[in-house]
């Protein structure tokens, strides 16, 4: 399972979901707001993901991905790569500074407090809209 922090931790994420393509943020961006775990089915079908494997398998899946790989034309590979890596940093230029910002400034609000001591005292939070 995966657990985007914001609605349990109160606070901002860095904007990850962001960077991954807007289908995908727009589908995460509940998980995001609410802290609620993700399931490695629904981040398969989100798009975030590319493989679900056991993890006794995970090495074998990867020498298996790195295997085809090394075997495909790989100038050609190397050149898909660029466009995609190019408008992902452009994405995350764009993104990232507000993001952190806003994690910054939420991780010193009153909810964020509140989800510390919360923690700590193995209670749930009691958030409010101040």
């Amino acid at each position: 399972m995966l657990g985007a922090g914001g609605g349990s931790i109160a606070w901002v994420d860095d904007g990850g979901a962001l960077r991954v393509g807007p289908q995908s943020a727009n589908r995460a961006k509940w998980f995001l707001m609410t802290g609620e775990r993700v399931s490695g089915e629904q981040v398969l079908e989100m798009g975030l993901v590319n493989f679900l494997v056991e993890d006794n398998g995970i090495f074998d899946k990867a020498l298996a991905c790195a295997d085809q790989l090394a075997a495909g034309p790989a100038e050609a590979i190397r050149a898909s790569k660029v466009p995609i890596n190019h408008y992902i940093r452009m994405i995350s230029n764009l993104v990232l500074p507000l993001s952190l910002s806003l994690e910054g400034a939420t991780m010193r609000s009153q909810d964020a407090v509140e989800a510390q001591r919360a923690f700590v005292e193995k209670r749930p939070p009691t958030f409010g809209m101040r």
